[in-house]
């Protein structure tokens, strides 16, 4: 694993609120503060929302574990157990699973840590949020950001504050956003 200083944060994840323990103050995630700045995108009138947040729940779930334990079969095991209770199926978020598996086999990575929550700090303004992935290039030589995105478009706004916002918490050399494809072909990173 990673050497990097693991500041405290608490995150609830039923509220999707995170807090400093130090002083117990409520950090606004970089999603939220994208919200602020009117630079996310809004997605409060698409039909079944819910559908597509837990397919990409799903898709992301299975690359974390591909990830953490090494075996495609145990991710896709895991994913179909998870599944359970959600509106999005396996089936329905395999292709972005096996896009970015292919992504992977281009770009690998070591050291990989997974879901890693954080508390950041510019000129004294708080943020928190949680890293897709944070890991070092195959030659060890350079430390990265992914954020893994199953929407169609990338190119916003509010994307590129939030990984380079991941990028300064962690003094990462680089940040990058991969566009998972539902047909399976090899994301894109922006």
């Amino acid at each position: 694993m990673l050497e990097i200083k693991k500041p405290a944060i608490l995150f609830d994840e039923e509220k999707h609120i995170y807090t400093d323990p130090s002083d117990g103050a409520v950090i606004p995630s970089t999603t939220q503060i994208s919200g602020l700045l009117e630079i996310s995108g809004d997605y409060s009138g698409i039909p079944n929302i819910q559908f597509y947040a837990d397919r990409g729940t799903l898709a992301h779930y299975a690359l974390e574990m591909l990830e953490v334990t090494g075996s495609r079969e145990a991710a896709i095991a895991m994913a179909q157990d998870r599944q359970k209770g959600m509106q999005a199926t396996w089936d329905q978020a395999k292709g972005f699973f096996e896009s970015g598996e292919k992504w992977l086999a281009v770009h690998p990575m070591k050291d990989v840590e997974t879901e890693r929550r954080f508390l950041g700090n510019v000129n004294g303004m708080r943020y928190a949020g949680t890293i897709d992935v944070v890991s070092k290039t195959i030659d060890g030589k350079l430390l990265g950001v992914v954020d893994w995105k199953t929407s169609k478009d990338c190119n916003k706004e509010g994307y590129f504050l939030q990984i380079g916002a991941y990028a300064e918490a962690v003094n990462a050399d680089f940040g990058m956003v991969v566009r998972l494809r539902e047909d399976g072909e090899e994301a894109e990173h922006i």
